[in-house]
């Protein structure tokens, strides 16, 4: 009689010693090829779309504008990216990412040669400027949908801090160079500079893969009443963010300062800083979490400026840089983590869009109200505007984590 054979053991894919830990996985790898080079895309582009932060110094100057006009011409860009918020959500998950990049690329290089012919707060520049801001509301929404698509949901927050960083650079570097070329070659020369930054943006997007169309999911989903919260987060962002970046120069300008470059290379410094030391911030601690107490401290920074010191330039700069480099991409990743797949880049447009809109309506309004009081008054006014949101908007942000 045989005797019955051993029952086989059951064979697992991982073995491992009893009382010791797993070992954990590697974190997906975010830097790949296409990654690169979108970083690359979005930081030329930078270089172009960022000489135009030196616009109010120019409008100042050259064209002896005011405040209420200084103020119009950086709506007009700005409405110009709301209105066409319904064209570029449509484009990036119908058409694609790809086209999206090239197509901005191109039309910011035409109107960055037209510039120079613009020597007067006439139609030609409202018209340069509305082309410009079509152009940023493509290249920016489509990079930051493709970055969305490429990063896994462990490392969302790190991969658009990061796309945030190669702008942010940019950011510091345009400006302080092109306030330097124009004083050595004139105005011209650095709008032509521009124009060969944003062919070189299209020359690298014409490598940038389209990223694979992704199919609607019943699971993952932004709430209607969570999307509102959001978008009114990125709405005060936007008007605090052009506030700061549009009637700084000039309020410096007034108080006797010679060169403003440097707020906006503080600004850059510590916004690069936190996002390179603690890119992964939002997402170990809570994309809401972070968004919320960035977002008290950003509305102090912009009642900060309304005490501004000319000497001290560069230090409201480096402590504005950290409150946008830290509330911008919780915001961004927020919307993506929570967006549906199919929808993304129509949910990134809408909260550009929110952005674009805020400031849209600071730079209109905000124009008025430095004119007819000052602008320490306006800095005031939307500081505590941001204030007063904060007594809600912390408590509706953190039931979206």
């Amino acid at each position: 009689m045989s005797s019955p054979s051993p029952t086989p053991l059951p064979i697992t894919a991982e073995p491992r010693l009893a009382g010791l830990p797993a070992v954990p996985e590697p974190p997906p790898t975010l830097y790949t090829a296409a990654f690169v080079r979108l970083l690359a895309v979005q930081f030329c582009f930078g270089l172009s779309f960022s000489v135009y932060f030196l616009l109010p110094k120019y409008l100042t100057t050259e064209l002896h504008a005011g405040a209420a006009a200084i103020g119009a011409v950086g709506a007009s860009a700005m409405w110009a990216s709301v209105l066409a918020t319904p064209l570029v959500a449509a484009m990036l998950d119908r058409v694609g990412r790809r086209p999206a990049l090239l197509l901005g690329s191109v039309i910011t290089c035409v109107s960055s040669l037209a510039m120079p012919f613009a020597h007067a707060v006439d139609a030609t520049l409202f018209s340069v400027r509305i082309v410009q801001g079509v152009g940023f509301a493509l290249v920016f929404n489509a990079a930051s949908a493709a970055t969305a698509d490429l990063a896994s949901g462990a490392r969302l927050g790190e991969a658009i801090g990061m796309l945030g960083t190669a702008s942010l650079v940019s950011n510091a570097v345009a400006p302080a160079l092109a306030e330097s070329a124009a004083l050595t070659f004139g105005w011209s020369a650095v709008f032509i500079a521009a124009a060969a930054m944003a062919a070189l943006s299209f020359a690298i997007g014409l490598g940038v893969p389209e990223t694979p169309r992704l199919q609607a999911s019943a699971t993952v989903s932004i709430p209607k009443r969570g999307a509102k919260r959001i978008t009114y987060a990125a709405l005060l962002n936007g008007a605090g963010f052009a506030t700061l970046f549009t009637f700084t120069p000039p309020h410096a300008l007034d108080l006797g300062s010679l060169r403003v470059s440097g707020f906006f290379v503080g600004y850059t410094v510590a916004a690069v800083a936190v996002r390179l030391l603690f890119g992964n911030a939002a997402d170990r601690f809570g994309r809401a979490l972070v968004a919320r107490y960035s977002f008290a401290f950003y509305a102090l920074v912009v009642c900060s400026v309304a005490f501004l010191v000319p000497g001290y330039l560069e230090l409201f700069g480096f402590a504005f840089g950290i409150a946008h480099g830290l509330l911008y991409p919780s915001l961004v990743a927020l919307a993506a983590e929570r967006s549906d797949p199919a929808r993304r880049g129509a949910m990134l447009t809408l909260l550009n869009g929110a952005f674009y809109f805020g400031g849209g309506l600071i730079l209109f309004g905000g124009g008025l109200v430095a004119n007819a009081t000052s602008y320490p008054t306006l800095f005031l006014l939307v500081g505590v505007w941001m204030l007063v949101s904060v007594q809600s908007l912390p408590r509706s942000l953190a039931k979206l984590d």
